[in-house]
């Protein structure tokens, strides 16, 4: 029931975000001046660009087996997975935080 949940909820985000943008570009864009939309422009391109490398980040932050599991996916063979910086320090015996 939740995945029901979510998945309409994501559809209905989606749409909300086509038409808004829709909306923008054909009825508010002309109205802009031109430094307006160049610096829209370039916005909507960092995010369009951004924002999946931020999620496969995160992705990879979070769940580190994901990446090894594509590796293999492909066909390739995953490299030994080395420790994070942050995974040293909290295993240090200098970092004590009592």
């Amino acid at each position: 029931m939740r995945t029901l949940t979510a998945v309409i909820l994501a559809a209905l985000f989606t749409v909300a975000y086509v038409i808004l943008l829709y909306a923008t570009i054909n009825w508010l864009w002309p109205l802009f001046p031109p430094w307006l939309k160049l610096v829209g422009f370039i916005l909507l391109a960092v995010f369009a660009i951004g924002s999946p490398i931020f999620a496969l980040a995160r992705l990879a932050r979070h769940h580190p087996e994901a990446g090894e599991r594509l590796v293999r996916l492909l066909g390739g063979r995953a490299p030994e997975r080395a420790e994070t910086p942050n995974e040293r320090d909290r295993h240090s015996p200098d970092n004590d935080t009592r």
